[in-house]
């Protein structure tokens, strides 16, 4: 079941969903092939890249500051090199273009942090080293529309878990706990020291962490999850503005733990998940292939129920013929609220993003809304 958005003339939306915990299966997920358990000294594995035939993973916060060469076959991690002159605050995301690795020290969950920064090393140094160190360039840089810094865990538009390389610039997606977007900023690929204006934004209505562009196909892969995991493909868009090409958002059918934390293109059709142990399961590095090249026909259906105030204070109402019943979820899946009325109180909850799962008494499908309490 897919859902097509109308964003501008050149702009469409298709999303494929399935929610997890309580919330019904929908048609038409795609499901990855579990390739191996990763190694439990990744189990905190954030970014993910392929070079060379090589898959590369690295650790999240306070791990070390070094890059791991996963074997394949077996999970275990068949080369380790350190990066000597690097700190890993909160690595994230990882990526390259034809002669350097770019890592994102960009994890800001409190949106406080005032060192965001990328290490640049070069591709020839990681892959020749003798004695498995490199060296790194660093590239410091700060949101130009940041004004605030106060810590605010888990509401802030300043978190960021994507990065790629793209035509000589490097470009950071957010990861908008406050409203579900993703606002992207470019950055010179040269190391210095810059304030960086946000050039585009995209509205995946879901938390982005990790990030690929594939140039097999000349187009972005992100990951992406709300409840249950995505993959967003992102294509034909013009001159470095993303939200100007075509945006499928396509469903997947997790294995193992559903934590996925990076994505990294292998072929035109596909790549590479990598996940991170939690409660769900195993770290685990996956292979997603896209929808696109199975040849599935995905079947448009339009939202039935108007939700509003959206933000909303105090007072949330549901309006469309057949209304059943409403349950509010938090965004980690726990049940907030239920109600067989078209309306909830919701003012005693705490701010920040929710899903509204409507039930309809003409389907058996459900429908889901973000909603962003105040």
């Amino acid at each position: 079941m897919s859902i097509i958005l109308s964003k501008g003339v050149r702009m469409k939306y298709t999303i494929t969903f399935i929610f997890l915990l309580a919330l019904p299966t929908l048609l038409l997920s795609q499901q990855v092939d579990s390739v191996v358990t990763i190694n439990s000294q990744l189990h905190e594995n954030s970014g993910i890249v392929f070079i060379d035939g090589r898959v590369i993973l690295h650790n999240d916060s306070a791990g070390e500051a070094a890059l791991h060469e996963l074997d394949t076959l077996t999970g275990d991690i068949a080369r380790t090199v350190v990066i000597e002159n690097a700190i890993n605050t909160d690595w994230e995301d990882i990526c390259n273009d034809s002669t350097y690795i770019y890592i994102g020290d960009i994890g800001n969950n409190n949106g406080n942090r005032t060192d965001l920064r990328i290490y640049r090393i070069l591709i020839s140094d990681f892959l020749n080293t003798p004695n498995d160190t490199v060296l790194a360039d660093t590239i410091e840089f700060s949101y130009a529309d940041q004004m605030n810094f106060d810590a605010a865990p888990y509401v802030t538009n300043f978190d960021a878990e994507a990065l790629i390389a793209y035509e000589g610039n490097l470009y950071v997606f957010t990861k908008n706990w406050g409203n579900m977007r993703s606002n992207i900023y470019r950055l010179p690929n040269q190391p210095g020291t810059y304030s960086v204006a946000r050039v585009d934004s995209i509205d995946p209505q879901c938390l982005i962490t990790g990030a690929t562009y594939n140039p097999f196909s000349n187009s972005i892969l992100l990951s992406g999850h709300v409840l249950s995991f995505f993959v967003i493909e992102i294509s034909n868009f013009t001159a470095g503005i993303f939200s100007s090409g075509l945006i499928n958002i396509h469903a997947v059918e997790q294995i193992g733990s559903l934590q996925v934390e990076g994505i990294a293109a292998i072929s035109e059709h596909q790549c590479f998940l990598s996940s991170e142990e939690q409660f769900t399961g195993s770290a685990t590095l996956q292979r997603f292939l896209l929808p696109s090249a199975l040849g599935i026909a995905e079947t448009d259906k339009y939202n039935r129920f108007a939700v509003y105030p959206n933000p909303v204070t105090n007072q949330l109402n549901i309006q469309g013929a057949g209304f059943k019943a409403a349950e509010l979820y938090s965004m980690y899946g726990t049940l907030q609220l239920k109600s067989n009325r078209a309306s909830m109180d919701v003012s005693h909850l705490a701010a920040g993003s929710y899903i509204l799962n409507i039930k309809s008494q003409l389907s058996d499908l459900s429908e889901q809304h973000i909603i962003v309490i105040n």
